[in-house]
């Protein structure tokens, strides 16, 4: 069984404490992820509030900072897809400083030995997901789809395919 998913007010808690330590873009993807309708008034309108400020920030940012951000949560998550996505961005950016290209260079080898770590289990992965939809198991098969996706770990064509075929199929089964 999954794990209990956290209630309005469990992320309410836990987006302001990151809202507190200055962790903008982690807070903010937990307080989006709060039922409104759940919270009271007052914690409603201070989670709109924190977004708010939390958006306004992100604003000022400059794009290779903030990518570097978003690289850093997408890699916390296990979404080296992604994180690579936003380093190499910053690698190429004209805009990005040295100090933001060098640091991007170290992540990205960090999202890379991430990805070597994986690949080796990325084939069972895809086949369990494969044989959970085909099975009808379609939140363990999206799971493990997802899980492959996000890992940017290199397919085969064939693997390709699959991904590919399958995500479409969960896609529309959720339509």
């Amino acid at each position: 069984a999954s794990p209990p998913q956290p209630t309005a007010d469990d992320l309410y808690v836990q987006g302001s404490e990151l809202f507190i330590k200055g962790r903008m873009l982690e807070a903010r993807e937990l307080l989006l992820r709060a039922d409104l309708t759940q919270l009271e008034r007052a914690k409603r309108q201070d989670l709109l509030r924190m977004v708010d400020q939390i958006d306004q920030q992100l604003r000022k940012m400059p794009e290779s900072e903030l990518r570097l951000l978003k690289a850093e949560l997408a890699s916390g998550n296990q979404d080296y897809r992604t994180a690579a996505s936003h380093l190499e961005s910053i690698k190429k950016s004209e805009s990005s400083t040295a100090e933001q290209k060098a640091q991007a260079e170290v992540m990205l080898a960090n999202v890379r030995a991430a990805q070597a770590e994986l690949a080796p289990r990325i084939t069972m992965v895809l086949q369990k997901a494969v044989a959970a939809f085909d099975a009808g198991n379609y939140g363990e098969a999206k799971a493990g789809l997802n899980f492959v996706y996000n890992s940017g770990v290199q397919l085969d064509l064939d693997q390709q395919k699959d991904l590919s075929r399958y995500i479409t199929d969960l896609a529309a089964l959720e339509a």
